[in-house]
């Protein structure tokens, strides 16, 4: 059962969770599923995701262990007292699986999904969660970008310290996060930045789909780079920013689970969420002339 086992991590997870300082997380970088022994590297700041784990079980009445709220937060104090605090963005470590953590590599992906979510869970997460989100998108900007808007017309991301190569999903990711940020209430500067670097990722996609994660005629792809979390990225552009969806009606995002949806000719969108009550963004060729939820 999938909550079940959602449960057993975030009981793992809690009962696990140590307080953290400078030299350790509350969570090791890797540890051996059988027994629980550290691999390597005793720091990461990838915990957003444990973060929404937590929030999501107590929003829907599952306290497991009893130690979910009290460790959330423990670990999201950490993250900005030890990680978020530091503007060279230095502390961003460790997260691939191409370098050990015995090294501090710092890495975007744990800085730009944490901006993410800020800005899908606002107050939830934090309450100077628009703050926090740009002052995390400059660390990011200063440390991995290897291009600028001011001489090359966009800015490109490298992936990690030990790699500063111009990835097609990492640059993808930073546009959808300032696309967001933008839809957040940030000024125009993101959004154009976003357009830019989101067009610049484009180039990596050749005429039969294929898409080089390093913009390389002939080149390779990383699977989950270039064909999955590539993609997302764009729709979560998209969904921030409508305009650049098509000329068609669209249900852009949903804070629910969406269970199903049929668009019938051009004229109605009709579809169902798993939670009795959330947010909707549409975009639609006109004004509806009704609304109807559960028929009503």
């Amino acid at each position: 059962d999938y909550l079940d086992t959602s449960i057993n991590i975030a009981n793992c997870l809690s009962d696990n969770a140590i307080v953290g300082t400078s030299s350790y997380s509350p969570w090791p970088m890797r540890v051996m599923a059988d027994n629980g022994s550290t691999v390597d590297g005793q720091f990461s700041a990838n915990v957003s995701y444990a973060c929404r784990l937590f929030d999501e079980l107590l929003r829907i009445g599952q306290t497991g262990n009893g130690k979910y709220k009290s460790t959330r937060d423990a670990v999201w104090n950490w993250l900005k007292a030890r990680v978020i605090a530091f503007d060279d963005g230095s502390k961003w470590y460790n997260f691939f699986e191409d370098h050990g953590g015995d090294e501090p590599n710092s890495t975007q992906i744990d800085a730009l999904e944490t901006v993410r979510y800020l800005l899908e869970k606002k107050n939830q997460a934090d309450p100077d969660w628009f703050n926090l989100s740009e002052k995390i998108i400059n660390q990011v900007t200063r440390r991995w970008s290897v291009t600028s808007l001011e001489n090359d017309g966009y800015v490109s991301i490298g992936e990690q310290d030990v790699d500063q190569t111009p990835y097609n999903s990492h640059t993808a990711r930073y546009g959808s996060i300032l696309a967001m940020y933008f839809e957040a209430g940030a000024n125009i500067a993101y959004k154009d930045t976003a357009y830019h670097s989101l067009c610049y990722s484009l180039y990596s996609v050749e005429n039969d789909g294929y898409t080089n994660t390093y913009f390389m005629e002939g080149g390779y792809a990383w699977t989950t780079d270039s064909f999955g979390d590539f993609l997302f990225h764009y729709m979560e552009a998209i969904s921030a920013i409508p305009e650049w969806a098509g000329s068609r009606n669209y249900l852009l995002k949903s804070t629910s689970t969406i269970t199903k949806i049929s668009y019938i000719d051009t004229t109605q969108v009709v579809y169902s969420t798993f939670d009795a009550s959330g947010t909707d963004k549409l975009k639609l060729t006109k004004e509806p002339v009704s609304i109807k939820v559960d028929g009503v």
